[in-house]
């Protein structure tokens, strides 16, 4: 369970430190993308506009956002799959 959405009274510290240990994971994984997914992703965190985003790194037409996205994002994934810690912290 998400610690955003877990009761204040019933999160533990325990809790706290599973979760900081997660998001350590992700943003160390998310640094050994390459510079182009990294701007990509970031743009989508930011909810930018498909079209500025097609814009701002040169992308043909909107499909290849999409398509560039989804492949960062399944290279994401297996980036922390692929980590130890994950098998860890995925039973927490």
């Amino acid at each position: 369970m998400s610690i955003r959405y877990q009761e204040a009274e019933t999160r533990t510290v325990l809790d706290d430190l599973e979760a900081a240990d997660r998001i350590c994971l992700f943003w160390e994984m998310f640094e050994r993308l390459g510079a182009d997914c990294q701007k990509l992703l970031r743009m989508t965190f930011e909810e930018r506009a498909e079209t500025e985003i097609q814009e701002e790194l040169a992308f043909s037409n909107p499909g290849s956002v999409k398509v560039k996205r989804h492949k960062c994002k399944d290279s994401l994934v297996q980036l922390i799959q692929a980590d130890p810690r994950y098998a860890e912290l995925k039973g927490s």
